[in-house]
């Protein structure tokens, strides 16, 4: 009796003892586990690409804000008449559904009334580059009510020439720039203007 009672208490320690590292090590698996885990809490790191995201979006709302206001500014007319002329006033135009834009530039403080004007006649399709050459760019110095009614002209027989660039226009506003090399008036008489390029500014667009 005594030796059966020996065998079944050895029994049950072997068994005891081989169960105990199989629990050990299982437990040790899902630590390591959530471990893992916790590396997945690096894709929290992606949030901060989200933030750059954000910061590219913000340097974007800048591209539609008008440009500070150019006025006044003085432009110096030499040749054919020897004129200084400070413009402060713009008024812009470009009807709904034409393929016209104008902009007008005068001094309202009536120390002359001569206009400067850039016209896009029957070829303006929105914001980019226009020229006399290839899409009728026009500009024009005269003077109106009140003056001499001096009038001097890009003359492309005569090598006159412009460039417009329009950087941008939508329904409200519209800014850019633009330059020429020479006008001349109807007898052939030449000036040059300077400085340049002139400033395409419109707070509002009619």
């Amino acid at each position: 009796m005594t030796r059966a009672r020996l065998v079944v208490l050895g029994l049950a320690w072997a068994l005891a003892a081989g169960c105990s590292p199989a629990k050990g090590t299982d437990s040790g698996g899902p630590a390591g586990d959530g471990g893992s885990a916790g590396d997945g809490g690096a894709a929290g790191d992606g949030g901060s690409a989200g933030d750059g995201g954000g910061d590219t979006g913000g340097g974007d709302t800048g591209s539609d804000t008008l440009p500070p206001d150019p006025t006044p500014f003085t432009l110096t007319i030499t040749g054919a008449a020897d004129l200084t002329l400070t413009f402060d006033e713009s008024t812009c135009t470009q009807p709904m559904g034409s393929a016209n834009f104008s902009q007008f530039w005068r001094n309202a403080e009536g120390e002359h009334v001569f206009v400067l004007t850039l016209q896009l006649l029957g070829t303006f399709d929105g914001a980019r580059t226009y020229t006399s050459a290839d899409d009728g760019a026009r500009v024009k110095l005269q003077e109106e009510a009140g003056g001499e009614l001096r009038y001097f002209y890009n003359d492309t027989d005569r090598g006159d020439s412009v460039e417009a660039t329009i950087e941008h226009i939508d329904e409200e506003q519209a800014w850019g720039e633009f330059s020429f090399a020479g006008l001349h008036d109807s007898g052939g008489g030449a000036i040059d203007v300077s400085p340049q390029p002139i400033p395409i500014w419109c707070p509002t667009v009619d």
